[in-house]
């Protein structure tokens, strides 16, 4: 589905706001401090449960202001037949709306057509939402828990039993580290440990499968944005499970018991993973320069969005803040190319001197005064 209106209520500068959109292209134009990226954080707000800027849902509020409300409406894909999405009244060809609202005492209600949700499961399968926001780089530059992370989502998307061994394991790696903490090292590990061997292979085999697969589509989205049909971008798994059989992850659980006691965390298993991210021989993490790391980042965003795609699922609206500022004019082509065959997205800008003429007019433009 796409979103084809939004409307909120006292969310950060604005106290009303009621905006239209286009099902393709979306540029969302105003100057510094005038709420655009409050717009997009909005979509989230309502379709992700979370805000990309904040972990307290509370700082969006208006000041002034006890609650925050969105409402997001949601229409047909006209790229996609209604028969093409399954799920009954939730299908493809009728229009839904998704509503948040957030209170200062910390209450959050999720509903669906005036209905109240649980979560907010429903839209991840009718209306995925992947973003762009500056703080995003963290995940090039960041820790490698962000880079398990994302790759942890995209294959929980395609495989709910996959997501569930992730489960297990986390569940029994918490467990273990519980019995290091209180310095506990005999044989009550062992069941514990047969877990996290048994779902950590799980985990590791499934990342190393599917990267195979991912990796070549975000390399050659890379190579397109950055024009540059030399250097790719390469993502290489790190694991220090590697070969193991199950017998020999047993064994290394425990021979380490002692050390991992003086740590109090356990040192072996998918949960210290890493995905390095290489361009031309370099490490972008320390060492790629801000437009390559950039780069590297909407390359993994619009990998993400043809890889659900690819696996039959609906393809995700891109949400992108601020994402022009830094490109140089061929990397713009290159970009705005792409988002017009990607379906909906929603980028917004400062200055529409960043964008041609001809994709203006493809565009749906909004002005925040």
């Amino acid at each position: 589905m796409r979103i084809r209106r939004v409307r909120l209520v006292n969310l950060r500068c604005h106290q009303h706001l009621d905006v239209e959109f286009g099902s393709g292209l979306n540029l969302v134009v105003g100057g510094n401090g005038t709420g655009k990226t409050s717009l997009v954080e909005a979509i989230c707000l309502a379709l992700q449960g979370i805000s990309p800027r904040t972990h307290r849902p509370t700082e969006c509020i208006l000041s002034g202001a006890e609650h925050l409300r969105v409402e997001v409406e949601l229409g047909p894909d006209p790229c996609v037949e209604p028969e093409a999405i399954s799920g009954g009244a939730a299908s493809n060809d009728r229009t839904l709306v998704a509503a948040a609202a957030f209170s200062r005492s910390g209450e959050r209600r999720l509903q669906a057509d005036g209905s109240v949700l649980s979560s907010v499961e429903r839209w991840e399968s009718l209306a995925p939402v992947r973003t762009f926001f500056p703080d995003d780089l963290r995940l090039v530059k960041g820790s490698p828990r962000r880079r398990r992370e994302f790759l942890d989502a995209l294959i929980a998307r395609v495989s709910s039993e996959y997501a569930a061994s992730l489960a297990r394991y986390g569940k029994a790696l918490g467990q273990r580290n519980a019995l290091l903490q209180r310095h506990q090292l005999g044989d009550e590990h062992g069941p514990w440990e047969t877990i996290l061997a048994e779902e950590g292979l799980v985990v590791t085999r499934a990342r190393a499968r599917e990267l195979s697969r991912f990796a070549p589509i975000a390399g050659s989205i890379y190579q397109d944005l950055m024009n540059n049909t030399a250097v790719g971008l390469r993502m290489i798994y790190r694991t220090n499970v590697g070969d193991m059989t199950m017998a020999e992850y047993q064994e290394a659980l425990r021979d380490q018991r002692e050390g991992d006691g003086r740590r109090t965390f356990t040192h072996t298993g998918p949960h210290r993973d890493d995905v390095r991210l290489v361009a031309g021989g370099i490490d972008l993490r320390g060492s790629g320069s801000q437009g390559e790391q950039r780069g590297a980042l909407l390359a993994l965003v619009l990998a993400s969005a043809q890889w659900a795609a690819a696996a039959g699922l609906s393809l995700p609206i891109l949400l992108l803040d601020d994402v022009m500022s830094e490109l140089d004019h061929a990397r713009r082509r290159s970009l705005v190319r792409r988002l017009l065959s990607e379906g909906q997205s929603i980028i917004t800008t400062t200055d529409l001197h960043h964008f041609e003429n001809d994709e203006i007019k493809t565009a749906h433009v909004i002005e925040i005064p």
